[in-house]
């Protein structure tokens, strides 16, 4: 069990400016007894499924929330995100084809024939990563379609750059209308991987920062503008002003932008891959990790994401790295004030814990229900891996995030619509 909060989490998000996001996320969320659920207190369900066939994996851990899925898909469009981050060049770092076989053959079980598959890659077009990694030999058995995020419109959202001002969203940028749109139903697909700006990539910021938009003619020599670096435009040191950390990379900015688009963006759905991860210096050139042969899906990104800082035990590599900077999230920063709330849960990443600080789904462990090959937190143990973290974590880069959101999230929550 969790150690308790110093104060009522319900009477705290209620006394907060958070309390209206929270409330409005607990109409959604797919927990049991939704319509009155306190967001912090209502449960969730994360199947979680090993073996030693990956595309297997995949399907029976949907297979364990059948009814669920079926009945939040509707009539909607099915999108899958994956995380092809290399382009297809690098194997570890992209989303396998297996991958996406498994939740395609999945959907065909419940009648579901209406999907799509679409990225945006940083490095090439988003058709000739789908190529490198033989996806169009899914169209022998499906039919599914395959489309590039730049290439279906944008909306312009503001975010922060702490380089112009620490109080202030300053920088544009644009975010694809397919991933806005509520009318699809989006699956995030990523492999766990760790990251050097925010631990890991996880369901919700394979979502995030797939979304923003890179003009297809950058690739080509066509003088097309990118989006992405807006997310996070740290550069040089940048001190933490608190006297001690100023000679490390703080990029704030990033964890801040993932949660300020969080309600626009949050996927329906997650399926994460685990059957084999990436550690050390990921999210594109890291090492394998033993492999896991697992899978993680849940209609709660949250608490798929949850569950997959657990299974790769990302908080004991961190206090590895920082032995005094603490593994629960509180509202203290080095030499600040003292601590007065403190929340049950994993301090990192931290724009995971924002997103749980204002209710956008369940991520204290008490309130996660295990089904499928794992019934307990404790029967996750074997399948967990100590990931080593990216070279820069484990400098003590990125640590030291606020411990609380900077606002609100844009907009309101697509998942309400």
């Amino acid at each position: 069990m969790h150690p308790q909060p110093p104060i009522n989490r319900r009477s705290f998000l209620k006394s907060s400016t958070l309390a209206g996001g929270a409330l409005l996320a607990a109409r959604y969320l797919p927990f049991e007894g939704t319509a009155q659920a306190d967001p912090l207190t209502a449960r969730s369900r994360v199947a979680v499924t090993s073996g030693s066939d990956r595309t297997d994996n995949i399907f029976r851990g949907m297979e364990q929330l059948k009814r669920e899925i079926a009945a939040a898909i509707g009539n909607r469009t099915v999108v899958i995100k994956p995380n092809n981050v290399s382009g297809g060049t690098v194997t570890l770092a992209d989303t396998p084809v297996e991958t996406i076989e498994g939740i395609l053959e999945f959907l065909k079980s419940i009648g579901k024939t209406d999907a799509i598959v679409a990225e945006s890659n940083p490095t090439t077009t988003s058709q000739l990563a789908f190529s490198r990694l033989n996806y169009f030999s899914l169209l022998k058995k499906y039919p599914v379609r395959f489309k590039s995020l730049n290439e279906e419109g944008y909306q312009k959202f503001t975010v922060w750059n702490w380089n112009n001002s620490t109080s202030a969203p300053l920088t544009s940028l644009r975010v694809s209308k397919m991933l806005l749109n509520p009318k699809y139903f989006v699956i995030s697909a990523p492999l766990p991987k760790t990251h050097d700006r925010v631990i890991a990539t996880l369901s919700l910021k394979c979502v995030v920062m797939g979304s923003v938009v890179i003009d297809s003619s950058t690739f080509s020599g066509g003088g097309g503008s990118a989006d992405k670096p807006s997310m996070h435009l740290a550069s040089g040191t940048r001190s933490y002003g608190d006297g001690t950390h100023n000679t490390y990379n703080n990029f704030q900015d990033l964890n801040d932008n993932i949660f300020r688009l969080s309600w626009l963006l949050a996927p329906d759905m997650a399926v994460i891959d685990f059957y084999q991860g990436m550690q050390n210096d990921g999210p594109s050139s890291g090492l394998p990790v033993d492999p896991q042969r697992t899978a993680v899906v849940s209609l709660d990104f949250l608490s798929a994401d949850r569950i997959a800082v657990q299974l790769m035990d990302l908080n004991t590599g961190i206090l590895a790295a920082s032995p005094t900077d603490g593994n629960t999230a509180d509202n203290s920063v080095p030499g600040g004030s003292p601590a007065t709330i403190t929340y049950p849960w994993p301090k990192y990443p931290a724009y995971l814990n924002y997103c749980a600080q204002f209710g956008l789904g369940q991520y204290d462990t008490d309130y996660i229900d295990l089904v499928g090959d794992v019934a307990s937190l404790a029967g996750l143990s074997p399948l967990a891996r100590t990931y080593v973290l990216h070279t820069d974590t484990r400098n003590g880069h990125m640590l030291w995030m606020r411990p609380t959101p900077l606002g609100t999230p844009l907009g309101t929550d697509r998942r309400l619509t």
